[in-house]
C-alpha cells in the first residue's frame, strides 16, 4: 500500500524532514529521530495525494499558512497508537490491591493520559465495576485523553473485532461488558453502555494544555514520554504531578522511570510512582537510594557498568554463557539481568546503557558471548551499532524489541544487517513466559554463525520460470532462528504463479504480519498473514500469525482451505511446524512438498517424517548455511529428509520435484 500512495510523490529532501521535525516537537512535544525519516514519507505521502499537491514544498507551505485543521492531519499522521486490552496486567492489580487496602471514601478520579483506541480506559473500568464486587460500591469517573483526533473518534464507539477482545479479555468479562455485534457485524463486539458511560474522551495534548479543573487519584501515562526528550518529559510530568491528589499514583510504561528527585515521589512497583505527601518528604531520599540499590541476592562485583572504576570483574566460570546487557532503561537493565542470573547456563557479564558504553566495557575487559541490543537508545540506535561494529565484533545480537509496529520493522531490518534474532520487551504481567523465550533466543545465539546471510554477495540463483510448476501442489515451509531473513533470499526466487505455500515461523505476535508485509514487497505474488478460512490457490503465500497454530483442512470441493486457532504451545512453540506439517501429512499427502530451514530445537521433525512417509516429498537446508543447525539436522538425523542443499538450492530443489515436465511422484 505504501508503495502506491509515494510512488508519484518526489523524494523527502532533508530540510523538509527537519521542518516535520520542528514542528511536531514545538506543538506537541514528540521527538522525531532522524531514523524515522522513511516513516514520515510514508505517513505524509498519503495526505499529500488527498490533497492532490505534487511537492513537499508545497506542503510545507501549506503547514505554514497555521490551519489547524490541516494541523490536526498532519499530527494524526505521525502518532503511533499501540495499545491492547489489559496490557501491562500487573498494574490493574496493583491498582486493585491498593484501593482494597485503602478503601475510597469519596468518588475516584481517573487520568487516562495518552488512550489511543481506548482499550486501556475499558480495562480500567471493568476492573473497577470488578473492584466494587469485592469492597462495596463507589464511585468513579475517568478521563480519557489523546492528541489523536481519529483513535478517540474510535475510542468513543468502543467497538472492536472479535479476535482482539478474546485474545486479551476473559470469558467472564466478555460476557459482563461486551455486546455481540448481529448481521454483517456478526465479527464485532461493543462495549455496554453503562461501562462507556463512565468515560468521558477528550482531545487534549500534554505539553500544551492548561485547564482541567480536577485532582485525580490515579494518572495512566504508559508508553508516551519514550517519545519525548527528558525536558519535555519533565514538563509533562510536572503538571500531571500537579494534577494529582496526595497519595494519588502516576502510572508509566515498562520502560518509562522517573528519576528526577524534585518530584515527591515513591517507586512501590516498577513503573508505579505514589505521591508522597509533605510529611513524608524526609523519607523520599531513603526510598529513592532504596530503589536503585543493587539487589541482596545479586553477586557483588559481578555487574559491570560505566560508573565502576575497574568496569567491575568478569565471571570466570568457563561453562557459562556471558550476556552483556546494552539497554537505556533502568527497569529494562533490571529485569533482563534478574531473568539471566537465575538460569545456571547463563552469567550477566556486564549491562551499558548504550552501545558506546558497550564498546568502553568490551574494549577494558574482554568480549561477552552473546549481546542482547535495544532499537531505540540515545547516542547510537541498535541499527547505527550494527552498521558500525557488527562486523568488528562478530558477537551474536539479540534484538530486544518494543511493540510498536516501528520497532517491530527495524528489528526485522536488525536481522538483515546481522543481529541473530529478537525478543519483544517483558512485560511484568508476562515475566513467566518471557525468561524462557529470552535464555532460549540468548542460547541460540551463541550457537548461531554470525553472519549476514546475503545471496547477493554470491552468484545469484537463477529465478524459477513462470508457469513451470505445478500449481495443484502444496509448499510448505518451517524455520525459527534465522528464517526471517532466510525466507526473504529464497522466496523471491519463486514465480508469481507459484503454487500455495504456506510457512510457520517461530516469531512473536504483531511481528507475523510484520514479516508478511515486508515479504509481499519483494516478491512477485501475494504474501499476507493468514486470519483463517483462505482458500489455497496459486501465487498466495500465507504466513502463520505469531500466536496461532495454522494447520490445513479438506474442503468439501476437494480443494484446500487453512485453519488458525488459539490452543496450547505444541514444542514450546505457538505456532508449531509441526501442527501444520502434521496436518499436511494427513490431507496433502503427495501433493507437498515441505523445506526444514535454519532454527533451533527439533520442532517441526516428526512432522515432516509423516510428511516424508505419506508420499510428500522432504527438502532441509544444509549446515554450512543454516543460522543454527537445529531443526533441520533433528530431521535429518530422524530419517524424515529426502535431500540436503544450501539455502540458495532450496528454490531450485522444490522446482526439480514440481516441474510440470516431471510427473508428481
Amino acid at each position: 500500500m505504501s508503495n502506491e500512495i509515494t510512488k508519484k510523490i518526489p523524494d523527502l529532501k532533508k530540510e523538509e524532514f527537519s521542518f516535520f521535525q520542528d514542528l511536531i516537537k514545538k506543538k506537541t512535544g514528540i521527538t522525531l529521530q532522524d531514523n524515522k525519516f522513511q516513516l514520515v514519507h510514508s505517513r505524509l505521502a498519503k495526505r499529500l495525494r488527498q490533497l492532490k499537491l505534487k511537492t513537499w514544498s508545497e506542503y510545507v507551505a501549506k503547514l505554514k499558512e497555521n490551519d489547524p485543521i490541516e494541523f490536526t492531519h498532519f499530527q494524526n499522521a505521525l502518532t503511533t497508537n499501540k495499545t491492547e486490552f489489559f496490557r501491562e496486567k500487573a498494574h490493574f492489580e496493583y491498582l486493585e490491591k491498593y484501593l482494597i487496602k485503602n478503601r475510597p471514601k469519596k468518588a475516584l478520579y481517573f487520568w487516562i493520559a495518552a488512550c489511543s483506541y481506548g482499550h486501556e480506559a475499558y480495562t480500567l473500568a471493568m476492573t473497577m465495576e470488578k473492584l466494587k464486587d469485592k469492597i462495596g460500591y463507589f464511585e468513579y469517573y475517568i478521563l480519557a485523553s489523546d492528541i489523536d483526533t481519529d483513535v478517540l473518534e474510535i475510542a468513543k464507539k468502543g467497538v472492536y473485532e472479535k479476535s482482539v477482545v478474546f485474545r486479551d479479555v476473559s470469558d467472564s468479562d466478555i460476557k459482563r461488558f461486551f455486546l455481540q455485534g448481529k448481521g454483517k457485524n456478526s465479527g464485532l463486539l461493543k462495549i455496554t453502555d453503562e461501562l462507556k458511560s463512565r468515560i468521558k474522551f477528550r482531545q487534549y495534548n500534554l505539553c500544551g494544555y492548561d485547564k482541567i479543573p480536577l485532582k485525580f487519584d490515579a494518572v495512566f501515562v504508559r508508553n508516551v514520554l519514550i517519545y519525548f526528550d527528558q525536558k519535555t518529559i519533565n514538563g509533562v510530568i510536572d503538571k500531571l504531578y500537579n494534577h494529582l491528589k496526595a497519595t494519588g499514583l502516576i502510572f508509566t510504561g515498562l520502560c518509562e522511570t522517573l528519576t528526577d528527585q524534585k518530584w515527591q515521589l515513591e517507586n512501590p512497583e516498577p513503573s508505579v510512582y505514589l505521591k508522597l505527601p509533605k510529611r513524608l518528604k524526609s523519607n523520599l531520599k531513603k526510598n529513592l537510594t532504596q530503589t536503585k540499590s543493587v539487589s541482596k541476592n545479586q553477586p557483588s562485583g559481578h555487574l559491570l557498568n560505566e560508573k565502576s572504576p575497574k568496569l567491575g570483574k568478569i565471571f570466570n566460570s568457563k561453562n557459562k554463557i556471558k550476556v552483556l546487557v546494552v539497554d537505556d532503561s533502568k527497569v529494562i537493565q533490571k529485569l533482563m539481568s534478574s531473568v539471566i542470573q537465575k538460569d545456571e547456563s547463563l552469567e550477566l557479564f556486564g549491562v551499558a546503557s548504550n552501545p558506546l558504553i558497550a564498546e568502553k566495557i568490551m574494549d577494558e575487559s574482554g568480549e561477552p558471548d552473546v549481546i542482547t541490543l535495544d532499537i531505540n537508545m540515545p547516542e547510537m540506535n541498535g541499527i547505527e551499532y550494527l552498521e558500525k561494529y557488527g562486523k568488528k565484533r562478530n558477537i551474536p545480537i539479540v534484538m530486544i524489541s518494543g511493540v510498536s509496529n516501528e520497532d517491530g520493522e527495524l528489528s526485522l531490518k536488525c536481522l538483515e544487517l546481522g543481529a541473530v534474532d529478537f525478543v519483544e520487551k517483558p512485560q511484568m504481567s508476562k515475566m513467566n513466559e518471557f525468561a524462557p523465550v529470552l535464555n532460549e533466543k540468548l542460547k541460540a545465539a551463541v550457537l548461531s554463525k554470525v553472519r549476514k546471510l546475503s545471496l547477493a554477495s554470491a552468484t545469484k540463483p537463477a529465478k524459477l520460470a513462470s508457469n513451470s510448476l505445478q500449481t495443484d501442489s502444496i509448499i510448505v515451509i518451517g524455520s525459527s532462528t534465522g528464517g526471517t531473513v532466510a525466507l526473504t533470499e529464497i522466496l523471491p526466487l519463486f514465480p508469481e504463479d507459484v503454487p500455495p505455500i504456506l510457512i510457520v515461523q517461530h516469531i512473536p505476535k504483531r511481528f507475523s504480519s510484520l514479516l508478511a508485509k515486508r515479504l509481499n514487497e519483494i516478491c512477485k505474488f501475494t504474501v499476507k498473514e493468514a486470519e483463517g478460512g483462505e482458500k489455497l490457490q496459486a501465487g498466495l503465500v500465507l504466513i502463520a500469525p505469531g500466536d496461532k497454530h495454522m494447520s490445513l483442512v479438506k474442503d468439501k470441493d476437494g480443494g484446500f482451505s487453512v485453519k488458525t486457532e488459539l490452543s496450547e504451545r505444541v514444542n514450546n512453540h505457538i505456532p508449531s511446524v509441526d501442527v501444520l506439517f502434521d496436518s499436511v501429512a494427513k490431507y496433502a499427502k503427495n501433493k507437498a512438498v515441505g523445506v526444514m530451514l535454519t532454527g533451533m530445537g527439533k520442532d517441526g521433525a516428526k512432522g515432516m517424517l509423516k510428511m516424508k512417509e505419506a508420499g510428500a516429498h522432504t527438502i532441509a537446508q544444509n549446515e554450512e548455511t543454516c543460522v543454527v543447525f537445529g531443526m533441520p539436522r533433528e530431521a535429518i538425523e530422524i530419517g524424515a529428509v529426502h535431500e540436503v542443499v544450501p539455502l540458495e538450492d532450496c528454490a531450485k530443489a522444490v522446482g526439480r520435484k514440481l516441474s510440470k515436465h516431471k510427473k508428481a511422484s
